[in-house]
């Protein structure tokens, strides 16, 4: 390459320094038309030349076209957590089980959280714990410490923490009440009856939630937008049916929920728990059945989708089991758990 810009340069530098030279070269076969031609075919080969060390420069001063540029990544990926442990009920206390070896240890959110009460729940980016204790609903913050208490406990079915740390919501009878950490609140009613386990979107736009009609077979999925508007059903329990504790994806795209099916014939009658995972924006649900089994459903079976996706902890009759998200690798982590599986995120 530095020797073709040499004799280019050369080139250039000859006709700069004899610009009548091309005229004498055409009088000297002006006398023919294939000496015209010649001369004409020089004077376009000689432009050509002094023109190519400007092309050169020009291409070495162009950056990559769009085709070779390196796409950037979407803005609206989600963001990958690590599976932390998972905190469930003995006895009155809460632990942290490592989801991997089964064993049980102190929780890392302190002491104080220990004696709180079933209800637990976590922002996806594993900062805030909204849990109950002595009869208050408060909120740890794991990163600065210490916890504030920001509403009674009020009798709730349900409590779930929005993404950002700064709202609880928590079910009661036919409404959600929405209590932010200054301690004011207000209540949703989206229209459904005997409403439990509400679970914020990952973006936080939307509150998914259970509402059980006065016998099996009447309850459903449905969700509302933390304003109160859009409420809608997404999915109705079938025939003596019963819908319990969904759990959302944490890309958002998809609902989980165990499906608790119709006794069985055999004696004492037990019943199928299945995970159902619902596509959000609508179309076919995919069903994992046999999770688990109980022959009544007054110890309502809890769930929790895994930080990273890819698998679920399920809490049927004090035995916490833990599923991959296609159904493989069922295992036993523990027995004599209770309460709501709470699986920490881990950035």
């Amino acid at each position: 390459m530095s020797q073709l810009r040499e004799l280019l340069d050369r080139e250039a530098r000859r006709v700069d320094a004899a610009p009548d030279a091309l005229d004498t070269v055409l009088r000297k076969h002006r006398r023919g038309r294939v000496a015209r031609r010649t001369g004409t075919a020089m004077l376009a080969l000689i432009l050509s030349l002094a023109a190519i060390p400007i092309l050169i420069e020009a291409i070495g001063s162009t950056g990559p076209g769009p085709g070779d540029q390196s796409p950037e990544p979407s803005r609206s990926a989600p963001v990958a957590h690590r599976n932390g442990p998972i905190a469930v009920d003995f006895n009155g206390r809460l632990y942290e089980i490592d989801p991997i070896t089964g064993a049980r240890g102190t929780p890392a959110i302190g002491r104080a959280a220990m004696d709180s009460s079933f209800e637990l729940a976590w922002t996806p980016d594993g900062r805030w714990l909204a849990y109950f204790q002595d009869g208050e609903i408060r909120v740890y913050d794991a990163v600065a410490g210490g916890s504030r208490t920001i509403a009674p406990y009020c009798a709730a079915c349900g409590v779930a923490i929005s993404p950002d740390g700064s709202t609880v919501a928590i079910s009661r009878g036919d409404e959600i009440t929405l209590w932010s950490i200054d301690g004011s609140s207000r209540a949703l009613t989206p229209g459904a009856t005997n409403i439990y386990s509400p679970a914020w979107s990952p973006d936080g736009s939307l509150i998914a939630f259970v509402a059980h009609g006065t016998s099996p077979g009447e309850s459903s999925l449905d969700v509302v937008r933390p304003d109160g508007s859009g409420f809608r059903t997404l999915m109705s329990a079938g025939k003596d049916e019963s819908i319990f504790d969904p759990s959302w994806s944490p890309d958002g795209v998809s609902i989980a929920f165990l499906s608790v099916m119709p006794p069985s014939n055999e004696q004492p009658p037990e019943r199928r728990i299945d995970v159902v995972i619902s596509p959000v924006s609508g179309g076919v649900s995919t069903r994992i059945t046999g999770v688990g089994t109980c022959s009544c459903i007054a110890s309502s079976p809890r769930m929790a989708w895994s930080p990273d996706g890819t698998k679920f902890a399920v809490l049927v009759t004090g035995e916490l089991t833990i599923v991959n998200t296609d159904g493989s690798g069922g295992r036993l982590l523990t027995r004599g758990a209770g309460g709501d599986p709470v699986w920490r995120p881990f950035p």
